[in-house]
């Protein structure tokens, strides 16, 4: 069983990797939308919002009302004029609404709606139809968000561990590209730890809680 969990995190750890430090290939039409996506959503679910993008591309488009901030479009695929779908456009709220409600079941805006921000030269996803759940930062304004949590103690040393790695991380991407800045930090750093341990701070336990006792170290 620990062989099976540890292959699945660092399975989740590669994943992890690959959305924040790599860039995948810009293949669509719509290349300023595209890469708004790729950097805001995980690697997974940019594959699915790039498969609506590429479905919006061959897609026709027409303004059908336009009643004050709110504009309706008639979107149809090419080659198949008899089904429509009408998507509602509120510019003010930022608001898309389809009637297929593909957004309100997967998270992610369908192909009608992206067609309709090209139609529009809207080159960002709006804010309204970006899941959190979904992008990249998901994870850790997670674990932020149980740092203190005094129901689960273990889940707290977990998730201090998770956030303080994401913000090291961030740390060695910034601080590595030129000498001056790595000094710096590795200063900081190494500052950093020397004060902790002199105040006795165990990295092990985290003074959790005066009363929690953990499991001993398991060693070989």
């Amino acid at each position: 069983m620990e062989t099976v969990v540890s292959h699945y995190r660092n399975n989740e750890r590669v994943t992890e990797f690959n959305s924040k430090y790599t860039d995948p290939v810009l293949v669509t039409s719509l290349p300023a939308l595209e890469d708004f996506t790729a950097k805001t959503f995980t690697r997974n679910m940019f594959r699915e919002v790039r498969k609506e993008t590429e479905g919006a591309c061959a897609m026709n488009t027409e303004l059908i009302i336009q009643d004050g901030g709110k504009l309706y479009f008639k979107c149809n695929i090419f080659g198949v004029p008899e089904i429509d779908h009408v998507v509602e456009f509120d510019r003010v709220r930022g608001m898309l609404r389809c009637k297929c409600l593909w957004f309100e079941n997967r998270g992610i805006p369908c192909m009608h709606i992206i067609a309709c921000l090209k139609h529009q030269h809207v080159e960002v996803i709006p804010e309204r139809l970006v899941c959190k759940r979904w992008t990249k930062n998901a994870k850790s304004d997670f674990m932020k968000s149980n740092v203190d949590d005094p129901s689960d103690s273990d889940k707290v040393l977990k998730c201090r561990l998770g956030v303080l790695g994401a913000e090291c991380s961030r740390l060695m991407d910034v601080a590595c590209k030129n000498s001056i800045d790595f000094v710096e930090a590795i200063n900081v750093v190494v500052n950093t730890i020397t004060k902790l341990q002199k105040q006795g701070e165990n990295p092990c336990n985290g003074n959790l809680d005066d009363d929690y006792v953990v499991d001993p170290l398991v060693v070989k």
